[in-house]
């Protein structure tokens, strides 16, 4: 099997994977419905069941959806630590408290601020936090060659297993972001705006790098 089939028999088995669950389940309920139709108490309950499982489904399909969807072609200059800034400062503080921010004296770019900031949201807020307490992410800002490079580098979290193959493939990564989804819309949006979406490859640091 060449690299490409393997890739769309993992994108078919993640989608299936992700669709079939819920489906099951709603299956499941509606069958015991039909079993319990006097029972207002477990109608109720199992209706609720359902819908949520509905509503999953509608989410999965949404944040695949998503990451093709175009965001405003409207480009500006930018300076890029600024917006960065602005951006982590409109997440709850809590969240503040995980991330640091390093940026060069100098970084202005033109560049489509909303792809940016939906990059940036998918590597920051999509992070799954819950379950990785004792984690931070620092953003680096440096100049390359006359692009800047943004390095979101995570503190206490392993992504050791983390395989480049899966920047193409939905809920491929959900050990340490919460839909799956996150790096999939990262690297659409970075394709789709020309900029560069590459794993953090320095010995013992984990993360990503984009070049705009």
């Amino acid at each position: 099997m060449n690299e490409k089939t393997e890739m769309m028999e993992r994108l078919i088995r993640n989608i299936n994977h992700e669709i079939k669950n819920p489906l099951t389940v709603i299956r499941g309920y509606a069958q015991l419905l039909t079993m319990k139709s006097s029972d207002a108490d477990f109608q109720k309950k199992t209706g609720r069941l359902i819908m949520e499982n509905v509503d999953l489904i509608d989410e999965r399909i949404t944040a695949m959806y998503r990451a093709f969807t175009q965001t405003s072609s409207k480009h500006a200059v930018v300076d890029i630590s600024q917006e960065l800034h602005r951006i982590v400062q409109s997440y709850e503080s809590e969240l503040q408290k995980h991330i640091e921010i390093s940026a060069a004296s100098s970084s202005e770019v033109f560049i489509n601020a909303e792809a940016f900031r939906r990059v940036v949201d998918c590597l920051v807020q999509g992070f799954n936090w819950k379950e990785n307490t004792d984690a931070s992410v620092i953003i680096e800002i440096s100049s390359d060659n006359g692009r800047l490079s943004l390095v979101f580098e995570y503190r206490n979290a392993d992504f050791s297993h983390l395989h480049h193959m899966w920047f193409y493939l939905p809920f491929s990564e959900k050990t340490n972001f919460a839909s799956g989804t996150e790096i999939f819309e990262a690297y659409c949006l970075a394709d789709a705006n020309g900029w560069d979406f590459n794993l953090l490859n320095e010995s013992g640091k984990n993360g990503f790098i984009v070049r705009i």
